[in-house]
């Protein structure tokens, strides 16, 4: 019943624009100003957009610099493989005055059989996140790392880098 109603509406406001022009000007100056008040409104809502991501992105640049590889102390690091999947185990330590939600590594594993020189074989990046290491405490973290395709190895060796912390 409501659909019958707007139609019977929408067609004498038709109606009632195409016999009177005062009645058609009053409709072109409403729309016009209701579009205009939608386009300022859009803008609006668009600078609010853009300053949040902005403040978004400056958040996200001061945590991945507050803390650095000299503010971690990392202790009992191993990389051990269960079954199909390696893991990377270890303590660390948080000497910086923030705390700290995450660490990045890089993990490298190296085959040294051969004759000349080690040559690497794996070289993947893996995060561990945290609930938060507080100033001065140690927390153990234990995240996979996705080696896939690997060689047998015989002399293996691997190594790590930290490239990138989050802290708040």
């Amino acid at each position: 019943m409501a659909w019958l109603v707007g139609i019977l509406v929408t067609v004498a406001i038709i109606w009632l624009m195409v016999v009177s022009p005062g009645f058609r000007s009053a409709v072109i100056l409403i729309v016009v100003v209701v579009g205009g008040g939608i386009a300022l409104w859009i803008h609006s809502e668009n600078k609010k957009w853009e300053k949040g991501q902005a403040e978004k992105a400056q958040a996200e640049i001061l945590a991945a610099s507050r803390v650095g590889e000299s503010d971690l102390d990392f202790d009992s690091v191993t990389l051990t493989k269960e079954y199909s999947t390696w893991y990377l185990r270890g303590n660390v330590k948080n000497r910086s005055k923030y705390t700290l939600r995450t660490i990045r590594l890089k993990i490298i594993l190296e085959e040294c059989a051969v004759r000349s020189a080690c040559v690497t074989v794996g070289d993947q990046e893996a995060s561990a996140h945290f609930e938060g290491i507080p100033p001065g405490q140690m927390r153990n973290f234990s995240t996979s790392v996705p080696f896939t395709n690997l060689p047998s190895l015989k002399q293996a060796k691997w190594s790590y880098l930290l490239i990138g912390t989050r802290a708040w």
